[in-house]
């Protein structure tokens, strides 16, 4: 069986349903979704930091990419989880924004882009993984391209062009808030909303790789994502009410307009990005007959991914 149609997601018609009064689980998500979107919209946020030419040898997106690539790599040698690397280019891309001197001179050299990026990754590393990674072992990992006083430097100057803001809302955790007001009349289906989830992570990925999302709100790029991601959901495991009510839930809680256009333009864009994300199948459908997903990014084996690197970052 087919999954759900390509078209968009986001139902057409949004009403608040003012006869339901929200349990106290909802009333809390709402107000947490309420300072986390004052947080986007006044603090948190990035800019088009790569719209001026400011010289030749300035980055680009594709030294972005191959950035974002390395740390995925990175992460998949079991240094820490993926959605560290997301948290980690959510730190370069403010830093990036924040226009201070430290940041245009990152934007500028290459070279010092490629420190920026490696230590915003030992930031998140150091926030959100369950051990402390000393700043030697980093020097040594990346083969001493860089020396213990150039990261801890460097690491000084994005805490204090970030105002030591480090908690701030992105995509995985509206993504986190979003999931947790899924409907109890709906938790009954699990496979579905597990495969929901899963995909939302992948799409995630592909989220922090086009520059196009660094200046989208991460609740716009949340909703993005889980408008996408349904599409790969069957309509036998999860039906269109279930589907709306879902919607509605969001956007009673949130408060937030998801037929906007920003949204509507956020979802395309998303939809557009060619990707090897596998539909959940069916529950007609032998699960032995079910597609793998392939998470490799690039050819090298996780194993050796750095090590047999010419360096262990890239050469722009």
């Amino acid at each position: 069986m087919k999954a759900a149609e390509t078209t968009s997601t986001i139902p057409t018609s949004i009403e608040k349903d003012v006869e339901n009064k929200p349990s106290t689980h909802d009333t809390m998500l709402a107000e947490q979704l309420e300072v986390m979107r004052r947080q986007e919209d006044t603090t948190y946020f990035c800019t088009d930091y790569l719209k001026e030419a400011y010289c030749s040898q300035m980055i680009d997106e594709l030294c972005r990419s191959k950035m974002l690539k390395w740390c995925f790599q990175v992460a998949d040698c079991g240094l820490c989880q993926r959605e560290t690397v997301v948290v980690a280019i959510s730190y370069l891309d403010r830093f990036l924004s924040s226009g201070t001197p430290r940041a245009m001179d990152v934007i500028k050299t290459r070279k010092t882009y490629q420190l920026a990026s490696i230590t915003t990754l030992y930031m998140a590393i150091k926030l959100f993984e369950p051990f402390e990674l000393d700043i030697t072992g980093l020097v040594v990992f990346c083969k001493k391209a860089f020396t213990v006083k150039d990261f801890a430097q460097m690491e000084n100057d994005i805490l204090s062009a970030l105002n030591w803001r480090v908690h701030g809302p992105t995509v995985i955790s509206f993504l986190e808030h979003f999931f947790a007001l899924i409907p109890t009349t709906s938790t009954q289906n699990i496979t579905a909303w597990q495969g929901l989830i899963r995909i939302s992570k992948q799409y995630t990925e592909l989220t922090s790789d086009d520059f196009f999302f660094v200046t989208r709100k991460p609740s716009t790029c949340a909703i993005a994502i889980i408008s996408n991601s349904l599409k790969h959901i069957p309509y036998d495991l999860l039906n269109a009410s279930e589907r709306l009510n879902f919607f509605l839930q969001i956007a009673n809680a949130s408060e937030i307009d998801i037929q906007s256009q920003e949204i509507v333009l956020a979802t395309k864009r998303l939809a557009s990005i060619p990707n090897q994300i596998s539909d959940v199948q069916s529950k007609y459908i032998d699960s032995t007959k079910s597609k793998v997903l392939s998470s490799k990014l690039g050819n090298s084996s996780p194993t050796t991914c750095v090590t047999r690197e010419k360096s262990s970052v890239y050469s722009p």
